[in-house]
């Protein structure tokens, strides 16, 4: 019982020092800040300039934006160049290959429209 409780006293420890998205501060960086009610076209060509472009998208959550998940790849047209999906689908999802290493490479499916999903151009954070 002892021991119990010490597991459930160190998952809370470590669940309290996750690591949080400061918003603020690469605000300029971030690629889709709007998320209800935006120009689908306009979207569209934002995400076709992205082509082959670096992004880093970090998954967060509640109102401190906890990161639960971090991950940087490629962005690929994929979906796009399908072209059997309709336009809020494309402008909707982005697809994002991770190379993993010794050729093998992940696809992510990040939501454009998502607050859940925060989308940057690792060239500019870089800056």
């Amino acid at each position: 019982m002892k021991y119990l409780f010490i597991l459930i006293l160190l998952c809370f420890t470590f669940q309290g020092m996750a690591q949080t998205l400061d918003l603020p501060t690469n605000s300029e960086c971030e690629l889709f800040k709007e998320k209800k009610d935006f120009n689908k076209e306009e979207r569209l060509q934002k995400i076709k300039k992205l082509e082959g472009k670096l992004v880093t998208i970090y998954f967060v959550k509640g109102k401190n934006n906890k990161i639960k998940s971090k991950y940087t790849g490629i962005v690929d047209l994929t979906l796009i160049k399908a072209g059997n999906s309709s336009l809020k689908n494309i402008t909707s999802v982005l697809v994002v290959k991770e190379n993993k290493g010794n050729g093998q490479a992940v696809a992510h499916f990040p939501l454009t429209d998502s607050k859940n999903y925060r989308i940057y151009l690792v060239e500019c954070l870089e800056k």
